[in-house]
């Protein structure tokens, strides 16, 4: 598997490359400065300079990518969550709850073109990802 994380150098950006290196898979993370690349290369990614915000130009990057990842979140997690199809609640989720959710994600067939909302819960992140 082949993923790409937008926001490469973020608490996410860092974590969900760790996941995919220790499952065997390919991370990268989309960067803005190249001095943030050893701390991606650290975290098992390879490291992409393209800075959105100055207009450069994504796609040649997204081509091989199975799965494009645009990071946010906070905080530790407790690798259980919540996941919603109703849009529209705030609530903070932990990063590395995010990060997980994200992997689970990759693997699960059934989030192809899924639109969810995820909060902090008390389910088991595999099971939640499988239920939507």
């Amino acid at each position: 598997m082949d993923g790409l994380v937008v926001g490469g150098h973020g608490q996410i950006g860092l974590r969900l490359p760790r996941l995919l290196a220790r499952d065997g898979h390919r991370g990268r993370g989309v960067i803005r400065k190249a001095e943030q690349a050893g701390d991606l290369e650290a975290a098992g990614a390879e490291p992409v300079l393209c800075d959105l915000e100055r207009g450069d130009d994504l796609r040649p990057h997204v081509g091989t990518a199975d799965a494009i990842v645009f990071a946010v979140g906070a905080g530790p997690g407790s690798g259980r969550v919540q996941v919603s199809r109703t849009f529209g609640r705030r609530a903070d989720v932990p990063r590395d709850d995010v990060a997980l959710v994200l992997l689970e994600c990759l693997r699960a067939p059934n989030t192809i073109g899924a639109e969810f909302e995820l909060f902090e819960g008390d389910v088991p992140a595999r099971e939640a990802v499988r239920s939507l």
